[in-house]
C-alpha cells in the first residue's frame, strides 16, 4: 500500500479522528488543570524479622524463614498503613506535636503503599502541602517507634521497622509536567484514532475510488459519475478533468 492510500484512509476518517482528539484534549485539560494541585511525598521503611534462637529444622535454613516471614509482614503492614487504626495513631501524633490534626478520612485517603523486596514504599498525597508534610512525618515517627505492634501478636517485638528514607518536602506537579501529560494523552488519542481508521477501512468492502476498481478488477476506468450536485461548476469541472485524464490514458 502506497503512502497516498494511507493518507486517503486517514483523510476519509478525519471527522472521527478529529472528534476523538477534541474530546481527549478537553477531558485531559479539564482533569489536569481543573483539579487542585496534589502535594506528594514518600518514605521507605525496612522490615527486619526478629526470629527466635531455635535451631534449623534440617529442611530449610533460618534465612529462608526470615525471608518468608518478612514477606508476610510486608503484606500485613502495607494494609495496616491504609487502615483507620493507623490513621488515628498518626492523627494523635500530629495533635500532640502541632495541636491540630487533619481529619481521619483525609489521612486514610492520603496513603498508598508498594512493596519492594523487604522495603515498603509509602506515598503520601493531599491537597495541602502542610498536611502532606505533617502526615508523612507523623507516619514515620509512629512506624519507627511502635510499628512492630501492628504485626506482632505477642508483647515482644517480632519485627523491627526502620525508616530508611524519611519524607522529604512535599512537591506538586509543575506546569510543564501537566502540559506534557496533556500532550501524552492527545498523542495516545491520535494513535488510537489512526489505528481505528485503518481497522474500519479493513472491514469496509465498499469501492470508493477509481484506483480501487482498477486494483481489484484489473480493468481500466474509462468514465466516472461526478460527485457534485447538478449545476455545481466546481464539481463538474473536477469530473471533466478526471474524464479527460482517463481518455488520455486510454488513448496512450
Amino acid at each position: 500500500m502506497e503512502l497516498r492510500e494511507y493518507w486517503h484512509i486517514i483523510w476519509s476518517r478525519r471527522l472521527m479522528i478529529g472528534a476523538l482528539l477534541l474530546v481527549t484534549l478537553v477531558a485531559s485539560v479539564a482533569l489536569t488543570y481543573g483539579r487542585p494541585a496534589t502535594y506528594e511525598t514518600e518514605l521507605r521503611i525496612l522490615v527486619k524479622p526478629i526470629l527466635s534462637d531455635a535451631t534449623d529444622t534440617g529442611y530449610y535454613s533460618r534465612e529462608y524463614y526470615r525471608t518468608l516471614f518478612a514477606e508476610y509482614v510486608q503484606d500485613d503492614l502495607s494494609e495496616v498503613i491504609k487502615s483507620r487504626q493507623f490513621a488515628e495513631d498518626v492523627a494523635e501524633q500530629i495533635q500532640t506535636r502541632y495541636g491540630a490534626a487533619p481529619g481521619i478520612g483525609e489521612i486514610v485517603a492520603a496513603f498508598e503503599t508498594r512493596k519492594e523486596h523487604r522495603v515498603v514504599r509509602i506515598m503520601v498525597a493531599t491537597l495541602s502541602s502542610r498536611h502532606t508534610k505533617r502526615i508523612g512525618e507523623a507516619a514515620a515517627e509512629v512506624l519507627q517507634t511502635v510499628g512492630w505492634q501492628y504485626v506482632s501478636p505477642e508483647d515482644r517485638p517480632q519485627v523491627e521497622v526502620q525508616v530508611i528514607d524519611p519524607p522529604q518536602e512535599p512537591a506538586a506537579p509543575t506546569l510543564l509536567f501537566r502540559l506534557l501529560t496533556v500532550v501524552l494523552h492527545v498523542s495516545v488519542a491520535l494513535a488510537v484514532g489512526v489505528a481505528l481508521a485503518f481497522l474500519l477501512d479493513t472491514f469496509d468492502d465498499r469501492v470508493r475510488t477509481a484506483d480501487e476498481v482498477e486494483r481489484d478488477l484489473g480493468w481500466p476506468v474509462l468514465a466516472a459519475v461526478p460527485h457534485g450536485k447538478p449545476g455545481d461548476p466546481v464539481g463538474n469541472r473536477a469530473a471533466a478533468e478526471r474524464a479527460a485524464d482517463d481518455d488520455e490514458q486510454t488513448t496512450q
